[in-house]
């Protein structure tokens, strides 16, 4: 666990001076990669390669899902307006999807050049990027939790919608119309017993 997360901060690293700049996209023979603690890419890509091949994983699977939370990463840092996000389709854990909100498969094409796992991926489209729906939950949640309720936010990914776990659900969007806090059509409020209280 901890070899994992070294190399993921390593790639992180590796990937900052690329990102938002879709011009170092483009392949370049310079980059290379001699060692996991060396090293040097051009494009997300490269960078998510290296460290990938780097990687002794003790199964395929294991590989596919580090290789999907590090391709999460990057897309999250590279493109926030049109990232949607990125899952592990249930049915099928060797297989993954990633929405955009546009230009889905022309987006995602630079980030899987040679890489093995490409024809595993499923491109979809949704309606609001990752980075709205977040703001939306921290938004939605302080205003629920500053009407004096106790509340649980949540990215449902998959939906491409936020849920916020209340108490009481009706008491808290009759607050919420009293307040004129609108309520975006992609959020849910949900009602759940009770709420878990973190130890300590």
């Amino acid at each position: 666990m901890l070899r994992l997360l070294a190399l993921s901060l390593l790639l992180l690293a590796a990937c900052a001076s690329c990102a938002r700049a879709p011009a170092a996209l483009n392949p370049q023979p310079a980059a290379t990669a001699e060692t996991p603690q060396g090293i040097r890419a051009t494009s997300p890509a490269l960078a998510l390669r290296a460290t990938w091949e780097a990687l002794d994983l003790n199964s395929p699977r294991e590989s596919f899902t580090w290789a999907m939370g590090a391709l999460n990463g990057i897309l999250t840092e590279n493109e926030p307006d049109s990232f949607a996000g990125l899952w592990i389709l249930p049915t099928s854990p060797e297989r993954a999807a990633v929405a955009f909100t546009e230009a889905g498969a022309e987006t995602l094409q630079p980030y899987l050049e040679g890489l093995p796992y490409a024809d595993r991926i499923e491109v979809r489209t949704a309606e609001h990027s990752l980075q709205a729906l977040q703001q939306t939950k921290l938004d939605l949640f302080q205003r629920v939790t500053d009407l004096g309720f106790e509340a649980i936010a949540s990215t449902d990914v998959p939906t491409n919608r936020v849920v916020i776990e209340v108490l009481a659900r009706e008491e808290v969007l009759a607050a919420l119309e009293r307040e004129g806090i609108p309520l975006p059509p992609y959020v849910e409020i949900v009602e759940i017993e009770g709420m878990v209280t973190p130890e300590g």
